[in-house]
């Protein structure tokens, strides 16, 4: 089912309804629960294989087709969305395949917003490291931040080379989303990149 453009879950238990964007239960015995948000990664499973080798999948036979890495340039508006709780952020996908990374402030949260785009691959990073906020860049195909010169992968946020070696960032939770659809849940929504239909400078 969908609602507003975005999935609607059911859990088996008391088969309530779940706003897939809101992670909120919007019908039945659990109407008003929310669960708990936390971070993932949404990418190919070339880009995750080659980082953890040892890992095992589950095949989603009926929609696995469904999500592949073309779908991140079907040319259908997507953003990836951050909930900082009473102020809403996003960042469209033409944006960041423009930039590759951006160092952006949300109110108090530093946040670096990248796209690995061999696998269409969007995340969100807080920059700020042990008291200290960040700032990177892309040069050459390396994220590098400038305080340190130490490369980090995109992907994990994990320093990999220089000063910062094995040092984390910490992930953000993301949600990716068709642009629509985040914006009528978030309409008071900053979007980097512009708003479906209207063009923003970020």
């Amino acid at each position: 089912m969908l609602w507003e453009d975005s999935l609607v879950m059911i859990d088996q238990e008391t088969n309530s309804l779940w706003s897939h964007l809101l992670g909120e239960s919007m019908r039945g015995k659990l109407e008003g629960k929310s669960l708990e948000v936390i971070p993932l990664l949404m990418t190919d499973w070339s880009s995750w294989k080659s980082r953890y080798p040892h890992t095992t999948v589950a095949v989603a036979s009926r929609s696995a087709d469904m999500f592949r890495r073309e779908m991140h340039t079907s040319g259908k508006p997507l953003v990836i969305g951050l909930d900082l709780g009473k102020k809403f952020y996003a960042w469209t996908y033409e944006l960041l395949g423009e930039k590759t990374i951006l160092n952006s402030d949300c109110g108090s949260r530093k946040v670096l917003a990248g796209i690995d785009k061999k696998s269409g691959t969007a995340v969100l990073f807080d920059r700020t490291l042990d008291g200290k906020v960040l700032t990177f860049q892309w040069t050459e195909g390396r994220l590098i931040d400038k305080a340190t010169g130490s490369t980090w992968d995109l992907l994990t946020g994990v320093a990999t080379e220089g000063p910062s070696k094995g040092q984390h960032l910490k992930q953000l939770s993301g949600f990716l989303s068709d642009a629509f659809a985040w914006d009528r849940y978030h309409p008071e929504s900053q979007t980097f990149g512009g708003k479906p239909g209207k063009r923003l400078t970020p």
